[in-house]
Order: structure tokens, then sequence, then C-alpha cells
């Protein structure tokens, strides 16, 4: 009788573990800033960099497949070496395209967001999906850091 309450105690010892460790993990999923984690590990941004990021367009509503967003990214600190990498301004025709619109397009996704049009900085574009199917890629991010503002535009489109 006394084994079979000691594994009792045990396995319930067990499961009240494992309930505080699920409980830990919502909640740091819930308060971690995510968006700047995948945004460095997209993008190469070195993990020490300071920066602070506010979100001015979302369209996902909850759905994790679809949708866009548009974050302003700043650097808090002087570290902006990984922007060395990136490829000076302008847009190749086809990114530019799918950002700014094409020839004779009245809307463009920088219209619908609120991305304003950059001249002068570097730009990056992740490839993140399936983008040789049809016209426009599916699953795309890019920044284009504005040399002038000192801010980047981090744009991700998932359809």
């Amino acid at each position: 009788m006394y084994i079979l309450r000691n594994n009792k105690k045990k396995h319930l010892i067990i499961i009240l573990i494992c309930g505080l460790l699920l409980i830990a993990l919502v909640i740091a999923t819930i308060f971690s800033p995510w968006d700047e984690y995948e945004f460095k590990w997209h993008f190469d941004i070195n993990w020490s960099a300071k920066l602070s990021m506010e979100k001015m367009y979302d369209s996902y509503g909850g759905f994790p497949i679809d949708g866009e967003r548009l974050y302003s990214a700043k650097f808090t600190g002087d570290d902006r070496t990984s922007l060395e990498e990136w490829e000076s301004l302008p847009l190749p025709p086809r990114i530019n395209g799918l950002i700014y619109g094409h020839n004779g397009e009245v809307h463009s996704a920088a219209d619908r967001i609120g991305m304003p049009k950059v001249t002068s900085g570097k730009w990056k574009y992740v490839d993140r999906g399936n983008t040789s199917v049809g016209y426009e890629p599916f699953n795309f991010s890019i920044c284009i850091y504005d040399e002038i503002g000192d801010v980047i535009y981090y744009y991700t489109c998932d359809t």
C-alpha cells in the first residue's frame, strides 16, 4: 500500500512540473519579441544589435499563414555592420514592382500598407516560399534601409 501511494505522489509531482513548464512556455511565447528574433534571423542582423521595432501595418488577423506586416526598425546603438552585406538601392525592377507597383498601376502594396518610397539606402530580399509559380511571390520578406531617416522598413508577405 505504501509503494502505491508513493508512486501516485511521484506521478502527481511530475504532472505538476510539466504543467508549470507548459504555463511558463506559453507566457514566454506571449511576451517574447518573436518579430524581432525573426527579423534578425532572416536578415542576418547581429544578435547583439539593439533595435526598437514598431508595427506599422498588420493584416494577418490571427491567421499566421496569410497576410502582410510592415515594421519600422531603428538601431538604438551604433552596430550597423550587418547592413554592409545588403545591396545598394535601387531595387531591381521585379522587386520594385512587387512593392511599389508596376508602370500604370494605380495602387501598390506600399500604398496599401503605408510604406514610404526610399531612394537612398540598402535592401535585402528573402524568399521564404514558392516564388516560381505565377506573377507574384507567395511568401517573402524584404527590408529596405533608409539611410536618410536611419530606419529599416521590414515588410513580410504570406499569401
